[in-house]
């Protein structure tokens, strides 16, 4: 069998692009495996050992034919590369018979909706791609293990005289998004109070983020520079470390992929549902504003709400907490604190920290999100994850009297779609669902899988009737 998998970039999309290679190859031992990518991550890649054969982008030699092509690019250049090539069965982004971009698989309405309504999300995406190609699940593992890997670490070690007493943790300041940075001067604060407690502290960036990692390390009083490190050198330098403290980025997906664990922030567009790093026991921290995750970080109007939620205080305290080894997650009502780990199936989930009370505005997103995944990936109702996920929360007045509102809207929403008229939503959670539904013809379009796609009218209709029933049910468990 030969399969072609494609990920050109980012670094971080690079990275968990290999978790699912690493689900293709645990499906097909046997087969012969090609990665294409950029020539920045081929070397990664290769490292990871379970491609067969991995070309640099763009690929100049003829390929032969696949039984599987797998494309997890959805930018242009990958998607008429890739539509040329010849295979039996297609997962992701291809031109269409029209020549129109399509996503190909089963799970192609479900993927296109959380990519522009990123409030839908359910999935992380590595266990969204293993779905949308029917590959099994993959648990936690070190992706880059090997006899090499831990002489190039000792020798790290030697090169930035690391103290093997003392903790090393490391600050990963920068990121390729200006939203989802978080500012230099609280990544000091943290940094320079855990250096006064002894640990080891080292701050990260590209040879581009030099001045960056020097304006931090001036401001903590002192601290190891690694700008400048490569990949292999960057992961090395990562097994002498005991925590990752990062923004949403490529190097927190590498901690992820050597076992390193890391405690994430998350701004704006970034949301540790759907692109955190892929690795259970790993924790994140986001705003509880509204709007987050949001749609177009670049057109935001509150000036970044989320970034100044996340203080320095509750970073170190829960940085405190991971370093002495404390299971029980600070808790704080201006953030969400969570901590991944897998279900039953091994998909990956955000569980939030102990006593943790959601904002309503999360709660009801939630329902939504878990009403339109059963809809397109799981089946069955949703009402009794829900009711075990927010157990004791939804026996509160004010969160009764959301659901009522939530049953009443969606049941309105539903007769309008039967009787084709308009409809306002009163209720906010409910707006992006209105203007999904006005997109679902032309998402059932773009979406081709192997059987035939339903009507757009009664896939929201279908959905409308499901969430009345769901949260229509989770008020009445209140009357009881």
């Amino acid at each position: 069998m030969r399969i072609l998998v494609v990920k050109l970039h980012l670094l971080g999309d690079v990275l968990q692009a290999l978790h699912v290679l690493r689900s293709v190859r645990q499906a097909h031992p046997e087969a012969e495996i090609d990665f294409v990518t950029k020539p920045a991550y081929a070397s990664l890649v290769e490292d990871c050992a379970l491609a067969t054969r991995v070309f640099r982008f763009p690929v100049s030699e003829s390929l032969g034919a696949y039984d599987l092509l797998i494309n997890m690019s959805p930018d242009d250049e990958a998607v008429q590369w890739s539509s040329r090539i010849s295979a039996e069965r297609r997962v992701g982004a291809q031109l269409g018979p029209d020549g129109a971009r399509q996503l190909w698989g089963e799970l192609g309405v479900y993927y296109a909706s959380s990519i522009m309504f990123r409030q839908l999300r359910r999935l992380n995406l590595v266990d969204l791609w293993i779905l949308h190609a029917g590959l099994p699940m993959v648990g936690d593992a070190d992706l880059f293990s090997s006899d090499e890997e831990e002489e190039r670490s000792r020798a790290i070690a030697q090169r930035f005289a690391i103290d093997p007493a003392r903790p090393l943790v490391c600050l990963q300041p920068g990121s390729s998004f200006a939203f989802r940075r978080w500012p230099p001067e609280d990544f000091a604060a943290v940094g320079k109070a855990l250096l006064r407690q002894g640990y080891q502290i080292a701050v990260m960036g590209s040879a581009d983020e030099a001045p960056l990692v020097d304006e931090i390390l001036r401001a903590m009083g002192g601290g190891i520079s690694t700008a400048g490190l490569d990949l292999a050198e960057l992961r090395a330098f990562f097994r002498r470390a005991s925590l990752l403290i990062t923004n949403d980025t490529g190097p927190m997906h590498l901690s992820s992929a050597i076992g390193l664990a890391h405690l994430a922030l998350f701004f704006a567009a970034s949301s540790p549902i759907d692109t955190g790093g892929y690795r259970s026991g790993n924790v994140s921290i986001a705003a509880t504003v509204p709007c987050a995750p949001c749609d177009k970080p670049r057109d935001c109007t509150i000036d970044f709400a989320c970034r100044s939620q996340v203080t320095p205080a509750v970073v170190l305290a829960v940085a405190e907490q991971l370093l002495s080894n404390d299971a029980n997650l600070q808790w704080n009502e201006n953030v969400v604190i969570c901590r991944s780990t897998r279900e039953a199936s091994g998909a990956l989930i955000q569980e939030r920290a102990v006593s943790a009370r959601p904002p309503m505005s999360e709660l009801l997103r939630e329902i939504v999100a878990e009403v339109w995944f059963r809809q397109w990936v799981k089946g069955g109702s949703a009402t009794e994850t829900l009711r075990a996920r927010f157990a004791g929360v939804l026996r509160e007045v004010s969160v009764a009297k959301e659901l009522r509102e939530l049953a009443e809207d969606s049941a309105r929403l539903r007769d309008a779609l039967v009787r084709s008229t308009g409809f306002t939503p009163r209720i906010q959670v409910l707006q992006p669902v209105a203007k999904l539904f006005s997109m679902l013809p032309s998402l059932l379009v773009m979406a081709r899988s192997h059987r035939p796609q339903p009507d757009a009218r009664q896939v929201a209709m279908q959905f409308a009737q499901e969430l009345a029933q769901c949260s229509g049910d989770l008020y009445a468990g209140y009357c009881d």
